[in-house]
């Protein structure tokens, strides 16, 4: 199946304005249960777009390293994002790397 056809229930809306979130949420909901690893691993992905597009369209300074974590847990990142969407965007990096590396992932999870 081509991504680019997979139609999210809970990510579509996304698809005017950020088609590339809104087919990694459909990646992410059509192989939850068949593929969780991947699934997270997608959403992974989304977070940091995510995080990408804040820094872009916010025109924050970047940290020196621009890796997923040092991105979040910049001061800049962190005075402009509440609480709970970070502890959110944390989550999604920490099961999606552990996803990527081998470990196994329950469906629930995914």
């Amino acid at each position: 199946m081509d991504v680019s056809e997979l139609r999210s229930l809970n990510f579509e809306f996304l698809r005017s304005s950020r088609e590339e979130l809104a087919a990694l949420g459909a990646f992410a909901e059509e192989y939850a249960h068949s593929d969780p690893a991947s699934a997270l691993v997608k959403l992974r992905t989304f977070a940091e777009q995510i995080v990408y597009a804040i820094y872009r369209d916010l025109a924050l300074p970047r940290p020196y390293q621009t890796d997923l974590i040092q991105l979040l847990n910049n001061d800049a990142f962190i005075a402009v994002v509440p609480r709970v969407v970070l502890d959110k965007l944390h989550l999604l990096r920490v099961r999606g790397n552990k996803a990527a590396h081998g470990q196994a992932v329950p469906s629930s999870t995914a």
